[in-house]
């Protein structure tokens, strides 16, 4: 059931980033970081 729950936080952070991409220039720092406190 955790790597479900962990599975769709990924994809749920991954879908933010993707979307801030839109309207900023530089969103991956902050997808890199939002992903490694999500792994941790």
């Amino acid at each position: 059931m955790w790597l479900v729950i962990k599975f769709l936080g990924t994809v749920f952070i991954s879908f933010i980033a993707m979307i801030r991409a839109l309207g900023a220039e530089n969103p991956f720092p902050l997808f890199a970081v939002a992903w490694g406190i999500w792994i941790k």
